[in-house]
């Protein structure tokens, strides 16, 4: 693409070019056309290129005073733009129907006297899917629907049958579509949130706000009824004459947790004639069920992921088939796909393959029953059966970790937490999730199944032909941002060697340290801060943080929309079909960027709701004493986390006057009348001086006159 786009950007630099001339002089055929219209699209929006009143491309305009970016809005309602290091702030009046979201063209106010940034939207590049949330009210008798959450009004009309589903109180989910010439905006109720009497409510109001979508519609629901809720003889039959494998009379199980319901993966592992050991995992397939370009697909595809928020799961696919079909539940025959790897007993990988198959999960097993057995040695004669193949797995799974370990896999202290909400949907407290040895099992095996996955391209590859497949990538740590977290800790008293931490292995040697510390979650959290993330991508570049050459998610496709299109392209390799056109490449990039996308949206989501809850949970202990764990010191604020797991801020400039200072570039906080000192993991005694629901923040202030806790030389 990067190539495609170097040459229209040639083409504009001489002269002004229509859409069609672009494609004439770059000789695009008919198949071609989407994917230039994409290239432009793309350079258009990055505010490469302009297209004009003349209805034609050109460069951008090299004016100081436009800018290209995204509208959007503060937290007091005012809307605003990015673009590169500046920030133009808009008036309601001058959006000229931009609404959130949207790509637009500013002209700075060149008349204005406040002398800071002001702005004008000029026009409208690209359209946001624009997805805003209602309100039902009564007004005059009538239920009429209201926008929540925008700074000014928007007139919108909706059919007959959606009117029909008002109910008052009810909050949706709305897509905005065009404007017509009078103002009003065609409104489709896409999702129906809930009510305010829902105790959940607040949480779904957030969930909404960043565009997830609750509940499914109806045309997806009915698709999903048609879906059989078992497997035929038949079925099975056709699919072992299509070369699959009837698999359902080897032992498979499945490991997860107590409450579970979409088992989505199962294990058989078997040794052989030659001592070699056969790890058989299978995962659901889904694939089977839901077909390209179905209804199903498509929702699933917006959705990108199922999310596990406090108090509420949302799945990707409707509950017939995330808890019925697609769920590889213990003695029901369900489709699957199976990653057939033989080991040595070393852990050297001998061979594999990747085949459609059926199976019959003959248990279904938790984590924490396997937890207990293996580590508190507590008997379960449930289990009794399966011993020989449990010890096999946890045999199997040391020799992975060893070779995890020597192959520069980081493995970071995790912090998990169940976390209770009360009938009102307040929180009540949050426990501590300790990982088992179990986990670890599901954790190595599906690390291994999906690096078998994202190697089998390079198997399958035709002659000069290049296979659109998503990768999971991790890029190496960044030099520069790890000189700076070292160099913090440092400054902090800690006794850290200096040296190039973008290597795992020096980073897992450092993280081995640490997690011998008191502080070692706060340290933890803030080298995390300076890794990139993983993501999807379609250039391979390896994954840093697992030390493998080739990652691909696989695993979880009833969970994940990026490994539902992986098996989508499964399927087509093991068809010997290759239906790879530029379009479909363009495809599977969008679903890269989709899904990586979603991932940051479901993280975002998850902290806000966190925060919400934490604040919700410490407005009624305001003026309470509490003792707090540093997390991070700032210029501006100190991080803190109490001991029920509460996280919030000291602000700095509330600190009491002349008592404490910050010194060591500000990673430390002092106080000279007694001369001690704090860094990050030591402990403060404070009291809660404010917390908002509203604003989602939790405030502390130090005791004037208490003993200090923790201190460095204290």
């Amino acid at each position: 693409m990067d190539m495609i786009k170097d040459k229209v950007l040639l083409l504009l630099s001489k002269k002004k070019m229509s859409f069609q001339s672009i494609t004439q002089e770059l000789c695009i055929t008919d198949d071609e056309i989407p994917f230039i219209q994409a290239v432009i699209s793309e350079l258009e929006v990055s505010g490469k290129i302009f297209f004009d009143e003349e209805e034609e491309y050109t460069l951008f305009p090299s004016d100081e005073n436009l800018f290209v970016g995204q509208l959007r809005f503060d937290r007091k309602k005012k809307p605003f733009l990015l673009s590169g290091k500046n920030t133009i702030y808009l008036i309601n009046e001058q959006l000229n129907g931009a609404i959130k979201g949207d790509i637009v063209l500013v002209r700075k106010n060149l008349f204005q006297k406040t002398g800071d940034n002001r702005g004008v939207v000029q026009k409208i590049i690209k359209r946001s899917e624009h997805y805003l949330i209602f309100e039902c009210r009564k007004i005059k008798g009538k239920l009429k629907l209201f926008p929540i959450g925008c700074p000014f009004p928007i007139n919108t009309s909706f059919s007959k049958s959606d009117r029909e589903e008002f109910v008052e109180g009810s909050y949706y989910g709305v897509q905005l579509g065009e404007e017509n010439h009078n103002g009003v905006y065609h409104g489709e109720i896409v999702t129906h949130i809930g009510n305010k009497n829902d105790p959940l409510i607040d949480i779904k109001l957030i969930i909404a706000s960043h565009s997830i979508r609750i509940d499914f519609p109806k045309k997806v629901l009915d698709e999903a009824k048609r879906i059989p809720d078992h497997v035929s003889e038949e079925e099975v039959i056709f699919r072992v004459l299509k070369g699959g494998r009837d698999l359902r009379d080897k032992k498979f199980f499945t490991i997860d947790g107590k409450r579970c319901r979409d088992m989505d993966d199962a294990l058989c592992i078997e040794k052989n004639s030659r001592g070699n050991f056969v790890i058989y995992a299978s995962i659901a397939d889904v694939a089977y069920y839901v077909k390209e370009g179905s209804e199903i697909q498509k929702e699933a595809y917006i959705r990108g992921t199922s999310y596990y928020f406090p108090g509420l799961t949302i799945l990707m696919l409707p509950e017939s088939l995330a808890y019925g079909i697609c769920s590889l539940k213990e003695n029901e025959d369900r489709m699957t796909k199976t990653i057939e790897v033989e080991l040595r007993p070393d852990g050297t990988v001998v061979n594999y393959s990747i085949y459609r198959s059926v199976i019959r999960s003959r248990k279904k097993m938790s984590y924490e029953e396997i937890n207990d057995l293996f580590e508190r040695q507590i008997p379960n004669p449930s289990y009794d059966d399966f011993l020989e193949e449990l010890c096999n797995l946890n045999y199997l799974s040391l020799i992975l970790d060893k070779i995890k370990k020597d192959r520069g896999y980081i493995c970071f202290p995790e912090r998990e937490y169940y976390v209770e909400l009360d009938q009102n949907g307040e929180l009540q407290r949050k426990i501590p999730r300790n990982r088992g040895m179990s986990e670890g099992w599901i954790e190595n095996f599906m690390l291994l199944a999906n690096e078998m996955v994202g190697r089998y391209p390079l198997d399958k590859q035709m002659a000069g032909m290049v296979i659109p497949y998503i990768y999971r990538i991790h890029a190496n740590p960044d030099k520069n941002r790890m000189k700076e977290v070292v160099y913090y800790l440092i400054q902090s008293g800690f006794n850290i060697t200096r040296k190039d931490y973008t290597d795992s292995k020096n980073l897992q040697e450092l993280l081995d340290i640490i997690s011998k510390l008191d502080a070692c979650p706060a340290i933890s959290d803030l080298i995390i801060r300076g890794l990139s993330k993983a993501k999807y991508s379609t250039e391979n570049i390896g994954h840093s943080g697992l030390g493998l050459e080739y990652y691909s998610h696989f695993t979880s496709d009833g969970r994940r929309y990026s490994d539902l299109q992986e098996n989508y392209t499964i399927e087509h390799l093991l068809d010997y079909d290759y239906p790879f056109t530029e379009e479909y490449k363009m495809r599977i990039k969008e679903v890269c960027e989709h899904t990586s996308s979603v991932e940051k949206i479901a993280d975002k989501t998850e902290r806000e709701i966190t925060a919400f809850l934490d604040a919700g949970y410490m407005e009624k202990r305001i003026g309470r004493h509490e003792q707090v764990m540093i997390r991070h010191i700032g210029k501006r604020h100190i991080e803190v986390e109490t001991q029920d797991h509460i996280t919030g801020v000291i602000h700095v400039d509330k600190l009491p006057a002349g008592k404490y200072t910050l010194i060591n570039k500000e990673t430390t906080l002092y106080d000279p009348e007694n001369d001690k000192k704090w860094r990050i993991g030591d402990y403060l005694d404070v009291y809660v001086s404010d917390a908002s629901k509203n604003d989602k923040t939790v405030e502390f202030e130090i005791q004037p006159k208490i003993k200090k806790l923790g201190a460095l030389n204290g």
